[in-house]
């Protein structure tokens, strides 16, 4: 049976505990200004429900799937009907919870990609419809294990969603990439927006000897906001030319990337941090 890639499971893993309790964005697109309030809180409370679902899921995906070790090891060893039917059994279970944990899993990355902001929302839209193409896909999968199965029609099972997981994995890499670019994105916004105003503030306090030097402190951080760009744009071309690339490949570029960026953006930040003390 194909279980859930240790790497891929990490990165779901890894992805809660970063994203959990952050702040949601209120841009969602083509809706009315109260209705984007509305809709971020909503997507704050399903994103709480969902990650608590998820955890419950991924301990039943894990006591199934050490019930499934044991018994078919039982099987390998006493060669019986009745150690047969017990790791038959076993077998579904296990592929039930995975399937359980893994729509769980999508359907809660749904929610942080609907509340992230600084997603272009053509490639928001995009990853919105194939996570829920991707959603159906699963739910077609727990329909075909509905039923009890023997051995020969779980063996068929377990084949279709060997090509179902690749889709799965295409689909998370996508949105986690998104994630990662647009809560960047959302940091050096805001950054250009509190540079901007404290250089309207400060601009007339202090002495001739101050201003001269908070000038040269500005003109730093706008270098380095400034050189940001570039990298933003190297990001956002890999994703418009990743037709023929699977996504796992654009998520590790873009990480790459953007551990520059996320470098920059903390110098900027903390260069305008030291200016507050000027």
């Amino acid at each position: 049976m194909n279980w859930i890639n240790k790497n891929f499971l990490t990165t779901i893993i890894s992805f809660l505990l970063l994203t959990h309790g952050q702040a949601l964005a209120q841009e969602i697109p083509p809706l009315e200004d109260n209705q984007k309030v509305f809709d971020a809180q909503s997507f704050s409370k399903d994103i709480r429900q969902l990650t608590l679902q998820y955890r419950g899921e991924l301990e039943d995906y894990r006591s199934s799937e050490k019930e499934y070790k044991i018994l078919k090891q039982q099987y390998f060893q006493l060669e019986t009907l009745a150690s047969l039917e017990k790791s038959v059994r076993a077998t579904q279970a296990a592929m039930v919870a995975r399937a359980n944990v893994l729509r769980t899993y999508i359907r809660l990355l749904r929610f942080h990609l609907l509340a992230q902001a600084g997603i272009e929302l053509p490639e928001k839209q995009a990853a919105q419809q194939n996570l829920l193409d991707t959603l159906s896909k699963i739910e077609q999968h727990q329909q075909k294990l509905a039923e009890p199965l023997d051995k020969p029609s779980i063996a068929n099972v377990a084949v279709e969603f060997k090509e179902l997981f690749s889709e799965i994995e295409e689909s998370v890499y996508r949105v986690l990439a998104l994630l990662t670019v647009g809560k960047l994105q959302t940091v050096h916004d805001k950054a250009l927006v509190l540079r901007h105003d404290m250089e309207e503030q400060l601009a007339t306090a202090g002495g001739a000897l101050k201003s001269a030097e908070r000038k040269r402190s500005f003109d730093e951080t706008n270098r380095v906001l400034s050189s940001l760009k570039g990298e933003f744009d190297l990001v956002e071309a890999k994703f418009s030319d990743s037709s023929d690339l699977d996504y796992k490949e654009v998520y590790q570029f873009a990480n790459d990337r953007l551990s520059r960026i996320y470098s920059s953006l903390a110098k900027a930040l903390l260069f305008l941090e030291e200016l507050l003390k000027i």
